[in-house]
């Protein structure tokens, strides 16, 4: 109930991201709250925005829109977790500090998540029990697998935005604009404000390689930007965060990232393959978000996404160097 409370008043005071602390053996409790509080308390313009996995950064680096959740187990305590915490709660951000005796506090820990979120949904007049946005894409990526199966082809994309070697960016021109796709990432730079936050929604093969450039991507934004960062997986998040993208506040900027695959997969029984109906689930979706108005790239990158990230981390670079050098 006290962890309820907490993030109900966390909402009603602009402390809407909660962010989770926990040492890396525990860090795989971070993928179930996000899927917990986006989908029971991100629709009809509201919502909390768990922010999980985000390297943390100084104190003074965070604004007004942080609510700091640690969760330690004490057989296996980091002390060096704790000072980074008692940190952010002496500089005035708020905290809250859960503990395990063991591993076997797990269950008494779902519980504890399920109660407070219910909770909190409550005190922000939601109904925690209802997912209004999440069959948007499911419907989207149908209509676009049974044209699949008429035509043999997915519809051709509309004209990019620009392209940057192998990298095609495709988006909302009168959101987004430059003649170069620094330019261009330095333009929604400049849309993000304070309490905004970016998130790279990835449907890149899950690698090693391309895991540990995706966190340097989301790390250099965090730290050039100052905004909260999520890294979202698809096509799983379309089942958890995706409801708090379209449903929830219209916060966000958000970074559709696929590739050319090599590797493919026939699904027996369907006119398509699995590489088909993974990109049929990422353009379902952008055009999902499209429909809510919700600030979303399309970065298609080519067959060797590893290089592609590094050009794109590059651009990043250039963006917030441009941007600070103007003041932002």
């Amino acid at each position: 109930v006290q962890l309820g409370l907490a993030l109900g008043e966390g909402a009603a005071s602009g402390r809407d991201k909660v962010t989770l602390v926990c040492p890396p053996h525990l860090a795989a409790l971070g993928a179930w709250i996000e899927q917990l509080i986006a989908e029971s308390t991100g629709k009809i313009g509201k919502g909390l925005i768990p922010i999980c996995g985000e390297p943390l950064r100084p104190p003074e680096a965070y604004g007004a829109d942080r609510l700091f959740i640690e969760v330690q187990s004490l057989d296996q305590p980091d002390r060096r977790l704790d000072e980074a915490v008692v940190a952010l709660a002496r500089v005035g951000h708020p905290v809250v500090q859960l503990r395990w005796e063991d591993a076997y506090d797990l269950g008494g820990e779902t519980m504890r998540w399920f109660i407070a979120t219910v909770l909190a949904a409550a005190m922000m007049r939601l109904n925690p029990f209802d997912e209004p946005n999440v069959q948007e894409s499911k419907d989207r990526t149908k209509a676009l697998l049974q044209r699949y199966a008429r035509d043999h082809a997915l519809p051709p994309h509309e004209p990019p935005l620009l392209t940057d070697g192998t990298i095609k960016v495709f988006g909302d021109r009168a959101q987004f604009s430059g003649d170069t796709l620094p330019e261009l990432l330095r333009g929604m730079f400049q849309q993000l404000d304070p309490k905004a936050y970016l998130a790279v929604l990835s449907f890149l093969p899950r690698s090693a390689s391309l895991g540990g450039q995706l966190v340097a991507l989301r790390t250099r934004v965090a730290e050039g930007v100052g905004v909260a960062t999520i890294l979202s997986h698809g096509p799983r998040y379309l089942h958890s965060l995706g409801q708090l993208y379209k449903g929830g506040p219209d916060q966000g900027v958000l970074w559709c990232l696929t590739c050319d695959e090599p590797d493919d997969v026939p699904i027996p029984g369907q006119p398509y393959t699995f590489r088909v109906l993974k990109h049929a689930q990422a353009i379902g979706d952008v055009q999902a978000l499209r429909d809510h108005g919700r600030r979303v790239l399309h970065l298609h990158l080519g067959s060797a996404p590893e290089e592609d990230l590094a050009r794109l981390l590059k651009a990043v670079e250039q963006a917030v160097k441009i941007a600070q050098e103007s003041g932002r």
